[in-house]
């Protein structure tokens, strides 16, 4: 638990790596989990992408796989888990292969984050599987 309890200090503090190294030694604890999958979307740089541009592609081209996997990722590293979630879906439902599957790992990372008792985590795992079966 205090390891946990660091790990998310280090998360806070800005140290990912130090995050993760803390937390990936209790890979099935769901505290562990949530801030490995909140890592794993700070350190692939999709904080920096241009929220207004990656809008406007998608307001230009809906089917525009790329700018709502990135646009979902971003959403993400701002804890904006429901729209997060609808550009991932989004991306699952466009392109599969975008990322080596990438929509459908980073939804369920934001499902990890999210928790297993949370409405969101109801709602989009149900979605998940109507697409995937």
């Amino acid at each position: 638990g205090a390891a946990i309890g660091r790990a998310q200090v280090e998360f806070n503090d800005g140290d990912l790596g130090r995050a993760q190294q803390l937390a990936s030694r209790w890979p099935d604890d769901p505290d562990a989990v949530s801030i490995l999958a909140r890592v794993q979307f700070h350190s692939d740089g999709a904080a920096d992408a241009d929220r207004e541009a990656l809008e406007a592609r998608i307001a230009a081209d809906e089917g525009d796989a790329e700018a709502h996997y990135a646009l979902g990722k971003l959403l993400a590293t701002q804890e904006q888990w429901e729209a997060a979630l609808e550009h991932l879906m989004a991306t699952v439902r466009l392109d599969r292969k975008l990322d080596g599957d990438g929509g459908r790992l980073r939804l369920l990372d934001v499902v990890a984050v999210l928790g297993n008792d949370d409405p969101l985590t109801q709602e989009y795992r149900r979605q998940l599987s109507s697409v995937l079966f």
